[in-house]
């Protein structure tokens, strides 16, 4: 049988290799989470999204976990090939693919990051044949599979130029819960249709490499910042526990999956401060400000999880997080704090799917991979945002949410789902502006499909850019498929 390492070497690398040593800049970009088409060569389908409404989201499960990579299930072979193209949207970072330039590594999200970092040295390996330095630039995830390679191996030290990390979340971040326990939370929750999901994911070592770190490892203590921060995980359960899951399906992968998981973050905490030293001076790293970010989880009496947003933030303050990853846990131990910048969107919006296509993103990735500096990029630097953080809902001292309180609009959606009508009030269902929103948006996509601008649609609904595209792939359903 091919074995997925020498098929990537051999059909599927070429292409990429091509892409970057033809590109001005050589710039490699490592996408985020869920970010790769993933197609089935022996099917020759895709099983994930990559035109979203085109295909059929299919059996995504690993059949079992080995040293060498998981293994597809039976009669699959299943690669990444491209990164994410949507209906409508389009290619996913085409911003960023234009004004940086062409080059990427795409990787198997479902897989470990210790894997996909295996097969990203040997991709590099392969690159810096030609004596041309290497530059890297990632986005969410893709950090995080950068960083494992640089804790792991000393090799590629001297190829390596310059590195930009966009919001990654090294310490990982409360969504990859949902989506593991629900099955919920990603753009294409009705293609998916949750069950499917939940089911793959209780498989997939990727996801779970994706949770908060251990309370012992998440960090707690910022430069700069006098009050320790609370882990996110508020109602005590350690999530590297099995008895803390209430999905149900594949036990017998459990116990592995959050060992492997724990022992990805030791290593990072043994490795961090080696790497930060080795790629000081070279690395710089972009986070996004002011979002409606997953700040803390906890159990309902029903045993379910519940997971509260950052609430506004105090006047003239900012909200931690980017919608998705909390600042903290993108530090990185030992760098600099010079070496961190920060994207804050005029108005408060989540900004972490599409931070790299930011235009202010853009011009800083092009300046960091020249080697100069960022003081005319339009980010803000660390010693200007940090104080500027409302940590108010994070601090030690601060209360823990009520069990409806803080909720965004997809995590006020599911509870519905569960709670009688009678209870809703106006926490689950406030002013009854969920369901009129939820209507409104819906033809908002069909006129967006039927040509509109989708930045004015946003506009005149009063919802941000980003909440509208979100959602477009879901609201469209109705009108593609009856």
């Amino acid at each position: 049988m091919l074995l997925k390492h020498d098929f990537y070497a051999q059909e599927v690398w070429p292409g990429w290799l091509n892409d970057i040593r033809n590109s001005p800049r050589r710039a490699i970009l490592l996408h985020g989470a869920m970010g790769s088409e993933l197609y089935d060569r022996q099917r020759r389908d895709t099983l994930w999204v990559d035109t979203g409404l085109w295909h059929e989201t299919d059996n995504l499960a690993f059949e079992r976990l080995t040293p060498e990579g998981s293994v597809d299930s039976q009669g699959q072979f299943v690669y990444a090939r491209s990164t994410v193209n949507l209906p409508v949207l389009g290619e996913h970072y085409g911003d960023y693919l234009v004004g940086v330039g062409l080059g990427r590594f795409n990787y198997d999200w479902r897989d470990s990051l210790a894997i996909e970092a295996q097969r990203l040295r040997l991709f590099l390996l392969k690159l810096r044949e030609d004596g041309q330095p290497l530059s890297l630039v990632t986005h969410s995830m893709g950090g995080c599979v950068l960083l494992r390679m640089l804790a792991t191996t000393r090799e590629l030290d001297d190829a390596i130029g310059r590195i930009v990390l966009c919001a990654p979340p090294l310490w990982g971040a409360l969504k990859p819960l949902r989506i593991i326990e629900d099955g919920s939370g990603t753009p294409a929750d009705w293609l998916i249709r949750n069950a499917t999901l939940r089911e793959a994911a209780a498989s997939l070592p990727g996801l779970f490499n994706l949770l908060p770190a251990p309370r012992e490892v998440w960090p707690t203590r910022l430069p700069g910042l006098d009050a320790p921060l609370q882990y996110p995980v508020r109602s005590g359960e350690d999530l590297y526990r099995r008895d803390s899951w209430s999905n149900v399906h594949r036990p017998e992968l459990r116990d592995a999956l959050l060992r492997f998981a724990r022992s990805h973050f030791e290593l990072l905490r043994a490795q961090a401060l080696d790497v930060a030293r080795r790629f000081a001076g070279r690395l710089t790293i972009i986070v996004g400000l002011n979002g409606k970010t997953d700040y803390a989880a906890r159990r309902d009496m029903a045993g379910d999880w519940t997971v509260h947003s950052l609430p506004r933030a105090a006047p003239q303050k900012l909200a931690n997080g980017d919608g998705t990853v909390l600042l903290q846990s993108s530090m990185l131990p030992g760098l600099p704090t010079d070496a961190y910048w920060a994207y804050v969107p005029p108005v408060r919006e989540d900004s972490h799917g599409g931070l790299v296509n930011e235009p202010q993103v853009i011009n800083a990735i092009r300046s960091a991979l020249a080697g100069e500096p960022l003081t005319r990029s339009g980010l803000t630097p660390y010693a200007d945002f940090i104080h500027a953080i409302d940590w108010s809902q994070e601090a030690v001292q601060a209360p823990q949410p009520a069990p409806q309180e803080h909720l965004d609009y997809q995590e006020r959606a599911r509870l519905r789902s569960r709670v009688p009508l009678a209870a809703w009030g106006p926490q689950l269902n406030p002013g009854g502006e969920d369901d009129r929103l939820f209507h409104a948006t819906r033809q908002s996509a069909l006129k967006v499909l039927g040509g509109a601008d989708l930045r004015a649609e946003a506009r005149r609904l009063g919802v941000s850019y980003r909440f509208l595209a979100e959602h477009l792939q879901s609201l469209l359903a109705p009108a593609l498929f009856g």
